[in-house]
């Protein structure tokens, strides 16, 4: 069935059909013509006879005169009509009944009002309806279930007073007259003419004989397939997109399939892989926008089975193009045991073509001019073109590789053949970029006008893209180790003197009291210390060599804590929204450093949208495959969860982008920024184990990514978590003690401050300079020792080394490593049952005796 709500050419027009013929049959016109009659002929007889009534009877008869001759004289001027019925007139019966179609008219209800014969011959041939015409089409044709559908349709469209527009094949009302299935075109119409408004017309037309060649050619073209289909060679067509609009059996069957349809809207890439399908694409632009011409060629490819198995087969391959656009590209598939000779074997223009198609090495014959003659699919690929032929070689190629590439061209072309390759980089996409070589051959298509041969270069490429990808991230990833261990040796040396300063500054505040003149500043000196050695923590952060306190956490729980400080961090017409993934799996992280990242990336959004924008936080478990999907070689493949910062911001260039997790790096104004937030965010997702990575654009955004390792911890795990957060801290109030512990550092202010320290809360102090100073001094020593507090990094002899050379005596004895560097610097050092603590540098009076008292209560 068809249907369309527009008029159809090929059928009468209403106005040719209806016009202005329809007239009117009046209604209560004689009721009142009587009662005006009555009226004045009672008015005679009263007149004449003089006869005498009730004053009642002659009000009465005086109305009635009255009313009558009013509508009289409205009528006759016209300002009063009566009711009527719409009829067709006599002149429009008259053409109606004639018409070899079917017509007729229907009232609002859906009553007809009236049908010509040929619908009343149409109604008793479809359904043996004997109403003459009476019956609307819904009920004429109630027999013909297949079209009850469209009838309602037409129904509704009539009522409604629109159009529509529908074919139908009446099933059940036997043969037309020409031997054939009947076929109706039915068109409905909105009827208005004169005062009739509201009714429609339906006009039927037999259009047995066109839909009977519509079949017919349907019928030849099912036949033409169903051979096509079983034909002894394969066949296949395909669009510009390399998407396969059809298949026929027999290649179906060489491919594994059964029937071509499973193939259907499958790319060609499936098929013929992604050499062939750029053999057999094409694309508009490779013609010129006039072009009307049919492209044939015969080209050798592999097909790939459905179970992974290839096999060469020849392909006679047709592109028709109609004004420039490629309307349709078809294939003849011949197999690889019709291209053998006929001692069996492959043939060599056969084997050459294949090798040319399907070789990873791009080549490409080059006339004496530079110009591409012919190019295989892996040498197209490298300049991201669907076709090269006909293009210069140096049009393709970046403008700083065009000198040379056009120097060693000319050499060639008269023999000076170089066999070193030329770097390039393609001018078409800069992210490519390779090797070429160029070879020397005859062309074989006669002389010059000097008498020379011609000559053509074949030119080699290697695609060497992907190697400078990985060089790149090489020498990346050797900068950032190189300055974070730059940036780390410093931090340690510096929280050394750090550790001096603030401890000597403590001291100097506990003998002093506030109303002392010298107490601001000392509170002075004691706050900057604190801030340099927030920056040392930046930069230990970013070589990756703090300590971190890793526990399991789920990130919604995280950033929920976290939504009131990003409120307050946001900045001013900035809004946050939190986006919290599904069923998210856990983590194993810093609290208080992922933290840190968070607040440093919601600020820097912050500070990108001085005007306002929005910041959006999103969080999602993302699977090994889509990880894989990503296509990140640094990237270990895992499941992990992922953190999207998103913002709304000035975006960044692709110069700034690759520098902002360099430390010290900053846009901002001199004062205004450290350069050290961003580097740190990357040192601390790093350590992690996690990946951290941006995009950009001006004038759009920035989006940071960061994945997170997920964990799957077991029930014993989760217990074990849950009981630690039930147990309080216990808050040591009395850090008084008695004891004698060895001191072991380098630093001379180190050593003063933490001895002095000590001394002041009741223990007894031993100090050396070295490891190897300890060990002497230990071996001498006849009395106890209850703790060791060691640096591990020392000249001579390290503090882990000088712990497992302890003397036996003291093998018991609980050391605390104290260093500027990560716990994880002498973990590996030493044994993993092994007595030991770790004490962070920079580290004040109170933490050092707080941590001294909890190991010495520890060991009674």
């Amino acid at each position: 069935m068809e249907k369309t709500n527009s008029a159809k050419t090929d059928m009468p027009n209403y106005d040719q059909l209806v016009g202005q013929s329809l007239n009117y049959k009046r209604r209560g016109w004689g009721f009142v013509l009587f009662v005006f009659l009555l009226s004045v002929a009672a008015s005679l007889i009263i007149y004449l006879f003089d006869v005498r009534f009730t004053i009642l009877v002659n009000i009465i008869l005086t109305s009635m005169g009255i009313f009558g001759l009013t509508w009289f004289v409205l009528f006759i001027v016209g300002y009063a009509r009566f009711g009527y019925d719409e009829i067709p007139s006599p002149s429009f019966a008259g053409v109606a009944d004639g018409l070899k179609d079917a017509v007729i008219i229907t009232a609002n209800d859906g009553s007809v009002v009236y049908s010509n014969d040929s619908y009343i011959k149409l109604a008793l041939r479809a359904n043996n309806d004997n109403s003459h015409g009476e019956n609307a089409p819904e009920i004429a044709f109630y027999g013909n279930s297949e079209i009850s559908d469209e009838l309602y349709n037409l129904a509704n469209a009539a009522r409604n007073g629109q159009e529509y527009y529908a074919e139908m094949r009446l099933k059940t009302a036997g043969e037309s007259e020409t031997g054939k299935p009947l076929w109706i075109a039915v068109q409905v119409t909105k009827v208005v003419a004169g005062n009739f408004k509201g009714g429609a017309l339906w006009q039927m037309q037999d259009i047995s004989n066109r839909s009977a060649r519509q079949e017919l050619m349907i019928n030849k073209l099912r036949q033409t397939i169903d051979n096509l289909d079983d034909a002894p060679i394969g066949f296949l067509s395909s669009n510009p997109d390399g998407e396969i609009t059809f298949m026929n059996t027999t290649l179906a069957r060489w491919l594994g399939g059964k029937y071509g349809n499973e193939f259907e809207q499958n790319k060609l890439a499936h098929v013929v892989g992604d050499n062939g399908s750029m053999i057999l694409s094409y694309q508009n632009d490779d013609f010129d926008d006039d072009a009307n011409v049919n492209v044939d060629q015969s080209i050798y490819v592999d097909f790939i089975k459905l179970n992974g198995e290839s096999f060469a087969a020849k392909i006679l391959h047709r592109v028709k193009v109609v004004q420039g656009e490629v309307e349709k590209i078809s294939s003849f598939v011949m197999p690889e045991k019709n291209l053998n000779d006929k001692l069996g074997q492959v043939s060599p223009d056969v084997l050459f073509s294949r090798f040319f198609n399907y070789s990873p090495l791009g080549m490409a014959a080059l006339d004496e001019n530079g110009v591409i003659l012919s190019a295989n699919p892996a040498f197209n690929r490298m300049f991201s073109q669907h076709k090269t032929a006909n293009n210069k070689l140096t049009d393709l190629v970046s403008e700083d590789s065009r000198p040379t590439i056009e120097r060693v061209i000319e050499q060639s072309l008269v023999g000076k053949i170089e066999a070193v390759p030329i770097d390039f980089t393609s001018g078409v996409d800069d992210r490519n970029c390779g090797q070429i070589y160029f070879n020397r051959v005859r062309s074989g298509v006669g002389k010059t006008k000097t008498g020379k041969e011609h000559v053509q270069l074949i030119a080699y490429l290697f695609d060497t893209t992907e190697q400078r990808t990985l060089e790149a991230q090489f020498s990346q990833g050797q900068k950032m180790q190189a300055i974070g261990q730059l940036a780390g040796g410093i931090a340690h040396d510096f929280n050394n003197v750090l550790t001096a300063i603030l401890g000597n500054c403590e001291l100097l505040l506990s003998n002093i009291k506030s109303s002392d003149p010298s107490f601001p500043d000392l509170m002075g000196i004691k706050s900057n210390a604190n801030r340099a050695a927030g920056l040392v923590g930046q930069l230990l952060a970013f070589s990756r060599r703090q300590t971190l306190r890793p526990t399991l956490l789920v990130l919604s729980d995280l950033l929920s804590e976290m939504r009131l400080l990003f409120d307050q961090l946001k900045g001013k017409n900035v809004a946050i929204t939190i986006h919290h993934g599904r069923d998210l799996g856990w983590v194993k992280v810093d609290h208080n450093q992922l933290e840190q990242v968070l607040m440093n990336l919601v600020v820097n959004a912050g500070h990108a949208m001085p005007q306002g924008g929005k910041v959006t936080i999103s969080t999602e478990n993302v699977s090994a495959r889509k990880i894989r999907e990503l296509d990140r070689q640094e990237m270990e493949v895992q499941d992990y969860v992922q953190i999207k910062v998103v913002d709304t911001g000035t975006g960044m260039t692709e110069e700034v982008r690759s520098k902002i997790f360099l430390p010290f790096y900053t846009t901002k104004k001199i004062g205004q920024g450290t350069g050290l937030g961003l580097s740190t965010a990357y040192g601390i997702i790093k350590q992690t184990g996690g990946y951290i990575y941006v995009d950009s654009q001006v004038g759009v955004g920035t989006e940071f990514n960061i994945y997170l390792p997920r964990q799957y911890p077991d029930d014993e795990t989760l217990k074990e978590m849950s009981s630690k957060r039930e147990k309080k801290t216990e808050v040591l109030t009395d850090l008084s003690g008695k004891g004698t512990i060895l001191l072991v550092d380098d630093e001379e202010g180190v050593r003063s401050f933490a001895v002095r320290a000590l001394q002041a809360r009741g223990y007894d102090m031993l100090q050396a300079e070295n490891g190897v100073e300890a060990l002497k001094l230990l071996n001498e020593y006849d009395g106890q020792i209850d703790l060791i507090i060691s640096d591990v990094m020392m000249p001579e002899m390290d503090g882990p080394t000088m712990y497992n050379s302890l003397p036996d005596k003291f093998r018991h004895v609980t050391t605390i490593f104290m260093s500027g560097y990560a716990e994880e610097v002498y973990r590996d050092q030493i044994a993993e049952n092994a007595n030991v603590g770790f004490l962070s540098k920079p580290v004040g009076i109170k933490k050092l005796a707080e941590t001294v008292k909890l190991y010495m209560s520890k060991d009674k």
